[in-house]
């Protein structure tokens, strides 16, 4: 029996129940108790039939994670999924990552995640969802279902630098909110990306002006700036864009102005970056991309179509935080 065959009748006889009730499961019929429900659940997923209602569109999980250091990132992703979703007629679900065990309860097609969460995978694996998987921050594990679409590295940091070599800058520093552990486990390694970059242009220095932090998100802060303004550098990039804010006002107390006396390039913050003075020149992953590659995935998946991670390109907003020298 080929896979592409599987059909609703299938699902039946595996669950043990007629195909109306097939049927009624995947419209959320409150007519059907839980346990008849999640036994049709298992077995669509043990077939890999996808549980589509009459007017055919899928059901999505968007998992997200705690915690007010992703806040504005989360805000980026929900409104573009909002879009997406909404334009390709997909319902979605909004769970806590904390919760994956609901999803054995209902009827989904897959989930997309931007939690950074390094266990998600095993956990994803332990709970035998089914699902296909889409991380936005983190590598996927194509053996288990999980794949990752995330915001590209080469080509983010390629942007930077070729914009502040273009107004004379060689020495520049960047500063990161994450330990190297913790870039090691990401899709985007932007920091080795970004030191490898400095390195091919003759920088001798490069792994000093990369900053890491040393411990839960901006630890040492000041520190760290310090350790790079040491160093001569003349242009400063930022991720993410919520550290920004945090260094701007400590370059602020130090009389340091921004961009006479350092450029800053960072993250792109909507309605916040654009507002600061003097405006922050910033690179904006294109999080709508990323959501329909996300959705192009899953429905490939249940095609039978070869699946592979998606690395997708972002822009550069030029505005007033960049000088030339």
């Amino acid at each position: 029996m080929k896979r592409g065959k599987i059909n609703s009748t299938m699902v039946a006889e595996l669950a043990g129940v007629s195909q109306s009730t097939v049927s009624l499961v995947a419209n959320h019929s409150p007519l059907i108790s839980r346990a008849t429900s999640e036994a049709v659940i298992r077995a669509a997923r043990k077939l890999g039939y996808p549980l589509l209602p009459q007017n055919r569109s899928h059901s999505l999980a968007l998992l997200l994670t705690t915690g007010h250091s992703m806040q504005h990132y989360q805000s980026s992703i929900l409104s573009a999924a909002f879009e997406v979703f909404m334009r390709r007629n997909i319902r979605m679900d909004i769970l806590s990552v904390s919760h994956l065990e609901t999803l054995n309860e209902r009827v989904f097609s897959g989930a997309v995640t931007l939690s950074a969460l390094p266990g998600l995978n095993r956990r994803w694996q332990e709970l035998e969802l089914n699902l296909p998987l889409i991380r936005l921050t983190q590598k996927g594990l194509p053996a288990a279902g999980i794949w990752s679409v995330y915001n590209d590295p080469e080509a983010e940091v390629r942007t930077i630098l070729k914009h502040l070599h273009a107004n004379g800058h060689r020495k520049i520093g960047m500063y990161l909110r994450r330990t190297k552990k913790e870039e090691e486990q990401l899709s985007e390694q932007t920091g080795k990306v970004f030191r490898r970059q400095l390195e091919l242009s003759g920088i001798s220095s490069a792994e000093q002006l990369v900053s890491y932090s040393e411990g839960k998100h901006d630890a040492g802060l000041e520190r760290r700036i310090d350790s790079l303004l040491e160093q001569g550098i003349t242009a400063l990039t930022v991720i993410p864009g919520e550290s920004t804010l945090k260094i701007l006002n400590y370059l602020n107390r130090k009389g340091i102005r921004i961009p006479k006396d350092l450029s800053v390039v960072t993250r792109e913050i909507p309605g916040i970056l654009d507002c600061w003075e003097p405006p922050l020149t910033a690179y904006a992953p294109d999080y709508t991309a990323h959501l329909e590659r996300a959705v192009d995935l899953i429905e490939a998946h249940y095609n039978h179509q070869p699946l592979q991670n998606i690395a997708i390109s972002g822009r550069l907003i030029e505005r007033g935080s960049v000088r030339k020298i």
